[in-house]
């Protein structure tokens, strides 16, 4: 699934989710993200891969800083509602943006700025 400022790559034998990100968002945006990943979930599931065993890599690498307004209205709700995934990593370009992700990330468990090692991390028992 694509849209203007996200997709996703689903490996299903893998359990893995990836969810590329870039551009401006509106709060439009946001909420368009929120039902599509809440889609991608609920399709992953009934394929037989629940959340709880998806490791999910967030590319946020074109991603820019994004306004208060719209970090702030992504922080005010839970993503994943129902449960959590195995593990969530974040790949950012900058510390900055770094920082922004956690301080509106939900269910965001490491950040990284090297793919490989994200994936590692992901992936070890």
């Amino acid at each position: 699934m694509a849209t203007e400022h996200f997709r996703f790559e689903i490996d299903h034998s893998r359990r893995f989710l990836k969810i590329i990100l870039d551009g401006i968002w509106t709060r439009e945006t946001v909420d368009l993200y929120r039902e599509a990943v809440r889609k991608t979930v609920r399709d992953m599931a009934m394929r037989g891969v629940p959340l709880t065993e998806v490791a999910v890599l967030i590319d946020t690498r074109a991603l820019p800083v994004q306004s208060r307004d719209v970090a702030d209205y992504y922080a005010e709700s839970p993503l994943y509602p129902a449960a959590d995934p195995r593990r969530i990593a974040t790949l950012v370009v900058s510390r900055l943006v770094g920082i922004q992700v956690r301080r509106v990330g939900t269910g965001v468990r490491e950040i990284f700025e090297n793919e490989q090692e994200a994936i590692d991390w992901l992936f070890a028992p």
